[in-house]
């Protein structure tokens, strides 16, 4: 197969292109030094001599690496400490946040390798900034954390004997967790496709809790004996933001329940009551009777605004506020 043809991937086309680059450098530097050879009508004096010229081409390298300081080195070159003394260099490179995760070039072998090492063992890598830590809690599985809060190689000194690092990380962890548990046990979602009324209704269900986590810390004692107050204050909560707009509304729903209940809101804003009651206040749902003009029992929860009997639907007449006056 020809090199046109063949395909090389991302690694092998940069070692390519370096070693073109090496080979372009190296013919360069090879005809120049044919021409200075060439010209000998020309005479150079140099000010420094050879040796001069290799004493201060070796100041130009790079520092050398401490003797002495035993350290882990990952594959991108960042070296990692076995002590929490900060006496290893640290080399910046392409250095990425390790995860959960095995074979992160970020990581010395070291606290990569598990099967040589006992169960229940942790193993610790230090930086300037950053811990790494490595805990075996069984055969063949390895948890790795990264923190630069913690400084120590300290290990709980329980059963399970996990890291300091472990345990705070559990203790965190878990409040997204508990709050979709939360929410999910009183939501106003509905089954929808579209994403947008999705994440409405999500705002909505963490805005209700984050109310009722405030009401609570500001009241204690509002129905502490009760274990459901939290639908308790849902449904206040719900009555009280839906209160203003049937107020406002002009026309009446076509199901004669939703109809009484706009009804009933219109007339509590003609009297002048509040709006809504407030989530220390009780509700007394509506009573359900029979019709007195039904020769059939019929269930209804309608009333007449004069006698006070109930009436259903079929003996219910509608009137415009200035002829019921």
């Amino acid at each position: 197969m020809s090199d046109r043809r063949r395909r090389f991937s991302t690694k092998q086309a940069v070692e390519m292109i370096t070693q073109q680059r090496a080979d372009a450098d190296d013919a360069c530097s090879s005809d120049s030094t044919e021409d200075d050879n060439s010209d000998s009508d020309v005479d150079f004096s140099p000010e420094s001599s050879s040796s001069d010229l290799d004493d201060s081409s070796t100041e130009v390298d790079e520092d050398p690496e401490p003797e002495g300081t035993a350290g882990w080195k990952a594959k991108n070159g960042q070296v990692w400490s076995a002590t929490h003394h900060d006496t290893l260099p640290y080399f910046p490179a392409t250095c990425r946040r390790p995860g959960p995760t095995r074979n992160k070039p970020e990581l010395p072998p070291n606290l990569l390798q598990t099967r040589q090492r006992a169960i229940l063992s942790s193993v610790f890598a230090f930086t300037k900034t950053h811990t790494a830590v490595s805990y075996v809690p069984k055969r063949g599985r390895n948890v790795l954390l990264l923190s630069t809060k913690h400084r120590e190689p300290s290990v709980s000194e329980a059963e399970h004997k996990k890291p300091a690092i472990i345990l705070d990380y559990n203790s965190c962890k878990g409040g997204v967790d508990n709050l979709d548990k939360v929410v999910g046990t009183y939501s106003c979602r509905r089954k929808s496709s579209r994403w947008p009324l999705t994440l409405f209704y999500n705002i909505l269900d963490v805005s209700a809790y984050n109310a009722f986590v405030l009401w609570v810390a500001v009241d204690p004692s509002w129905n502490e004996s009760k274990k459901y107050r939290r639908r308790i204050f849902l449904e206040q909560l719900g009555q009280m933001m839906i209160t203003p707009e049937m107020e406002r509304r002009t026309h009446m729903p076509r199901t004669p329940s939703s109809a009484a209940l706009v009804a009933e809101a219109q007339q509590g804003e003609d009297s002048g009551e509040p709006h809504g009651e407030e989530p220390g206040s009780s509700t007394t749902p509506k009573k359900r009777k029979s019709c007195k003009l039904c020769t059939v029992r019929k269930i209804c929860i309608n009333t007449c605004f004069k006698c006070g009997i109930y009436i259903c639907r079929a003996h219910t007449a509608h009137c415009c506020s200035n002829c019921c006056n």
